[in-house]
């Protein structure tokens, strides 16, 4: 299991598997981000359905997938959160 810092007062477990479907989004380019919060995330499964992520106020994540609503972390808030992680590293020069 791999640990999470969700930007929140808590970690979330997650398998390396959630990891390598965030990763392969980014890579696919199926995760875009369409608002300085919100990120638009289609399926790697079908290709007629999407996901929405969003960072709230509280910094705190949330996805609309069935697996968010389970586990409280999918891929596509992973990858999200990557994403960000990446542009800010870029915006500071590292």
């Amino acid at each position: 299991m791999v640990e999470l810092e969700l930007m929140t007062k808590k970690t979330v477990p997650f398998s390396s598997t959630l990891l390598e479907k965030a990763e392969g989004l980014i890579q696919t380019g199926k995760i875009v981000r369409i608002a300085e919060d919100v990120y638009y995330a289609k399926s790697v499964h079908d290709p007629t359905r999407y996901s929405m992520v969003k960072k709230a106020d509280d910094l705190t994540w949330t996805c609309v997938c069935r697996g968010f609503q389970r586990r409280k972390i999918c891929s596509h808030a992973i990858a999200a959160l990557m994403l960000e992680s990446a542009e800010k590293a870029r915006l500071m020069g590292v």
